[in-house]
Order: C-alpha cells, then structure tokens, then sequence
C-alpha cells in the first residue's frame, strides 16, 4: 500500500464533492488532498482530516491508557470497556477513507475463518454483547459450536509472541468459521467484534482471500500501536491475564470469560 501527495490543478473539480473546482474552493482553505494506490485502486482523500483522526486515536491511546498504565493504575471493567468503545470510534474514523473503498462487505466471509487474537477487555466486550441477545436457541447453537471445536483452538499467546504463519495457514485451510458467524453469513457480534476484525480490510480480489494467499491488505504505522494500546487497556483490568487467545477459546465454558 502506497500512500503519496497528489497535486490537483487548479481548474479540476474539487475531491470535497462541492461541485465546484479546486482552486476556488478547497485551494483557498489550505487542504491539501493524499493518493492512495493500491491494486489498481485510486483513493483521494484529505490528509489533514485522516491526520487529525489518526491523531485523536494515537492522543487518546497516550493519554487515556498508556499513561494509566505506566503509573500502575487498575481500572474497573465498566470504565475500561468504555474505554475500548471509544478506541473502536476514533479507529473508524482513522480507516474510513481507506474501508468504503475496500470490496469487504457482509456476506464476505473468509477472513472470518482464521484465528483472531484477542485480549480478555475484547472479549469482555464480546461477552456482553452476546448477554444481550435476545434469541436464546440462537445462542445455545453458538455455545454449541463452541464447544465442538474446542480442541482445534490454537494455545494462548503471551508477550510479543504472534501465531506464527504455519499455524495460521493450516487453521484457515481446516475451515472451521467463527462461531459468532450466522447461516446467513452476517456477523452476529458485529458492533462488538475485536480490533483484529476492525483493522483487516483488503484491497485486493476478494477471489485471493477465499485462496487465503496474496491478498493487498491495510497496513500503517500507527497500527501496532493501537494494538499495543488495547493491550495495555486489557492489563488495566486483568493484571493476571496476560495472554491472548483465539476469540472463541475464551468462551469454551458457555460465556464465562475465565472458562
């Protein structure tokens, strides 16, 4: 993914959507507009709005859970899941540029069979969300889905330690999908869903992620460390809960997260 400065002329119509040309609207104000090219994709958007978005969520990360963290600080569940929603909002707005051009939409389900690792404030989250559903036989089915599978999960991951890219590729060559992934192909926790469902967009043929190979995916520098951020959020609330499992795993005792 390359994203680079574009220079509009002056007499082209202006990206804002205003109709009018560059030079009479946009120019005048001082915005300027970026190019990101990917895999045939032109996208222009406006650098100091995509900026200020990634800087919000960057500020929030320092000064709402980093610095909490540094001076040792422990947080009550309540105060921290508000804490990640507020995380989820600013991602949105830092991504929205690059994700209404992404061909992902519901109904497009590979992604949604590999591992997602996931912290326990994620999968809290997940839990209440879940809690609130208001068809119960919906709910045993997933339980039940759950637990089938329960011996295939990946083992936790602790400190910078990744699921390494053998693992990975078998997992998803097994095709077991997520549990919390309807008949119908929707996701049933989606306002829910973890960082690492948020942060996966591709540019490429949908084609390539049913392969599981050679997809153009969203990659910035600001991205490891919002998921440093979460991390940290989640050591906030369970100092002896280190670790990261697959979204499921955590759920293996129905929906007790320590099951």
């Amino acid at each position: 993914m390359d994203i680079e400065a574009t220079v509009i002329a002056g007499q082209d119509i202006c990206p804002c959507g205003s109709g009018e040309k560059y030079g009479d609207c946009c120019l005048g104000q001082g915005i300027s507009y970026g190019l990101f090219e990917c895999e045939g994709k032109r996208v222009i958007f406006n650098v100091e709005e995509t900026n200020r978005a990634i800087e919000n969520l960057l500020r929030f990360l320092s000064d709402e859970i980093s610095a909490l963290y540094d001076d040792g600080e422990m947080l009550h569940i309540e105060k921290a899941t508000e804490k990640l929603g507020t995380v989820y909002e600013l991602l949105a707005k830092s991504v929205a540029p690059f994700a209404q051009n992404s061909p992902c939409q519901k109904g497009c389900t590979p992604c949604c069979h590999h591992i997602i690792e996931t912290t326990p404030v994620e999968a809290e989250m997940v839990r209440r969300s879940i809690e609130k559903h208001p068809d119960h036989s919906a709910m045993m089915s997933l339980v039940s889905r759950i637990k089938k599978n329960r011996q295939h999960y990946p083992p936790p991951v602790t400190g910078n330690r990744k699921y390494d890219n053998d693992l990975q590729a078998s997992y998803f060559e097994a095709h077991m999908p997520c549990p919390f992934l309807s008949e119908q192909g929707a996701c049933m926790i989606y306002e829910a869903r973890p960082l690492l469902c948020r942060m996966y967009m591709v540019f490429s043929d949908p084609e390539l992620c049913r392969i599981g190979d050679g997809m153009a995916t969203y990659e910035a520098d600001y991205c490891s460390q919002v998921y440093t951020g979460v991390q940290s959020l989640s050591l906030l609330v369970y100092r002896n809960l280190k670790h990261r499992r697959h979204l499921p795993d955590w759920f293996v005792n129905e929906f007790n997260l320590m099951g």
